[in-house]
């Protein structure tokens, strides 16, 4: 780092952040007060070299396309949720240069005026289809599409009964809506909840299938039973999960073959996938709900033609095998081990996001800041956004990384490691699988 921040600046700033983020205290501030903290977090996290947003990734590549020897001077992009690395899968390319060529770059209107083209209509029957359900619907990004679901469907006389690390779009969109949070992927803490739950008519339990900081997965099987058990339909964020678990990448329904598929499904259409966009599966009823009344749907263009085009290519290469799915879980395998070999606590993820768990907030923006200097792109994840003294460095694996890159990023993750007493014992040798 240009500078060393002492700890009660660093404590300091990271209070001043959490405060914008705090509605009790945001709501006693001034217009301009709220604008002037705002100014002041960030020029304070700028000057002193812990302003770890809005990196430009232009230099930061996933596929190998110039520098192939693992050497000090290539970039690595640990951070991109491109799984798959379809974003720059040459198939994919080549069917979105088509569609745009034939229909431009933009769909110029609302999918419920003159913004559905052949081709949206096409990427919803395949989503539908690729996850097992009725129908679905393509929202312009997951985050609409969480919210535009929920605000539609929960009314403040129903319940969402909510894993406590749920995706902030599930949280924003029960804005309407009353909430009791259940330990997280705790069954126990859901029976309380739901018992909770009894006075309200309509109950719907929503997790995520693959949480987004740890990795972890939910257990869907149990949650099943017990909504089932209790009149609660069930809904399931696969935002990282598809494309990555499963037969295919189908998802977590499928990883963890649960044959009665729950009652609502919805992931993104930017991760794995390649694209940009959200989508929400489930009965075809459902489905003619959100489109009569969804307002983030309704009042939103709908996703590029050529978008859609790109997503369908995805979906196919998914279902005939791709070989991009196998080669990223061997990189998860190979990097989640070599982690473990060194001394660090990966948590209890089982899939592309690999957690570095780090106690010390300096300590894992020091890491993050060192990693960064050399090249390695990774997210640092801090209170508020996940629990004090949970914090950690998420790892975003992807197909495209070349294992001799991954060894580069290993060897100077246990460096810094030691130079900041991260970790004590000496790795042991990693080789690729």
């Amino acid at each position: 780092m240009n500078k060393v921040i002492g700890d009660k600046t660093f404590i300091s700033l990271r209070d001043k952040y959490f405060n914008l983020r705090n509605k009790n205290v945001y709501g006693e501030l001034s217009f301009r007060e709220r604008i002037n903290a705002a100014r002041d977090v960030k020029q304070i996290a700028m000057q002193n070299d812990y302003f770890l947003y809005r990196r430009e990734q232009d230099s930061f590549s996933i596929s190998d396309v110039n520098n192939k020897n693992g050497s000090p001077s290539c970039k690595v992009n640990l951070a991109s949720n491109d799984y798959l690395d379809f974003t720059h899968h040459p198939q994919i390319i080549k069917v979105g240069v088509q569609y745009i060529e034939k229909l431009g770059v933009g769909s110029g209107s609302v999918p419920m005026l003159s913004g559905t083209y052949k081709i949206h209509n096409e990427l919803e029957a395949n989503l539908a289809a690729f996850t097992g359900y009725d129908s679905s619907l393509v929202f312009n990004s997951g985050y609409t599409a969480n919210y535009g679901l929920l605000t539609s469907l929960l009314t403040f006389k129903d319940v969402a009964i909510l894993d406590t690390r749920v995706h902030a779009s599930i949280i924003d969109g029960c804005v309407n809506t009353n909430c009791i949070y259940f330990s997280h992927n705790d069954c126990h803490s859901l029976q309380i909840a739901i018992q909770k739950a009894k006075v309200y008519r309509n109950k719907l339990i929503i997790v995520d299938g693959v949480y987004s900081m740890g990795g972890e997965i939910a257990p869907l099987c149990e949650i099943i039973e017990i909504g089932k058990n209790n009149n609660a339909m069930i809904m399931v964020d696969e935002s990282h999960s598809i494309g990555v678990m499963g037969e295919n990448g189908k998802g977590t329904q499928s990883y963890l073959k649960i044959i009665e598929k729950v009652d609502i499904s919805t992931g993104s259409l930017g991760k794995a996938l390649g694209g940009i966009g959200g989508y929400v599966t489930g009965p075809s009823g459902l489905i003619n709900l959100l489109e009569l009344t969804c307002r983030s749907y309704i009042y939103s263009t709908s996703i590029p033609p050529a978008n859609a085009a790109t997503i369908n290519k995805a979906l196919d290469l998914l279902e005939s095998g791709d070989e991009n799915i196998s080669k990223l879980w061997s990189n998860i395998h190979f990097f989640k081990e070599s982690l473990k070999s060194m001394g660090h606590n990966t948590g209890n993820s089982n899939s592309a996001i690999i957690p570095i768990l780090i106690s010390d907030d300096e300590k894992l923006m020091g890491l993050t800041q060192k990693l960064y200097k050399k090249g390695i792109l990774v997210n640092a994840i801090f209170y508020p956004v996940v629990p004090k003294r949970q914090s950690l460095i998420r790892i975003s694996m992807s197909a495209g990384i070349e294992k001799t890159k991954l060894e580069y990023v290993l060897n100077q993750i246990e460096s810094d490691s030691k130079t900041l007493g991260l970790i004590k014992s000496a790795p042991k040798k990693m080789k690729a699988l």
